[in-house]
């Protein structure tokens, strides 16, 4: 595992490769799961088209699944409809992979519970089970679900309605 210098106040995000690393978004992803909770079985996972992203997703996404996570995988998007798509999904989280602005040897994964972003102390608490490794568990007996869908077009009706 990388070091704990990819946390961020907000997210998580560093140089693929070299700072964060596929391994990384499969830790991560248990230390979400813990930091969610137990009763929390749906998250929704976007990500953006920067060529790091689709391993991450992968990574991310089986940890999920191991801890007993139904992860609803909404394809490549822009942050705000990974926001929208986890509150129109009425999903228990979300996580977008994106570094944003970074450049693009950059990413990263912003995290939500519900329809909020992970707070400074959820943060810390994400980083501080990363650091020592205690994970949510590993379900082996728990089916879990990948599903895949689009709200491209429910977005674009909500967008509008705000114009």
């Amino acid at each position: 595992m990388s070091a704990t210098n990819i946390f961020g106040s907000y997210d998580v995000r560093g140089v693929y490769g070299k700072d964060l690393s596929d391994e990384d978004a499969h830790a991560i992803a248990l230390a979400f799961a813990k930091i969610v909770g137990k009763k929390t079985v749906k998250i929704v996972v976007g990500r953006d088209n920067r060529l790091s992203s689709p391993a991450l997703f992968n990574e991310f996404t089986r940890g999920l699944l191991e801890t007993g996570k139904q992860v609803t995988d909404v394809g490549v998007v822009p942050t705000p409809v990974l926001y929208y798509a986890t509150a129109f999904l009425n999903a228990d989280g979300g996580a977008m992979i994106t570094a944003s602005h970074n450049p693009a040897e950059y990413n990263g994964i912003k995290l939500c519970k519900q329809t909020m972003p992970l707070s400074t102390k959820e943060m810390k608490k994400l980083e501080q089970a990363f650091a020592g490794k205690k994970f949510g568990k590993i379900q082996k007996d728990v089916i879990s679900v990948l599903k895949t869908t689009s709200v491209d077009s429910e977005y674009a009706k909500h967008v509008r309605l705000l114009t």
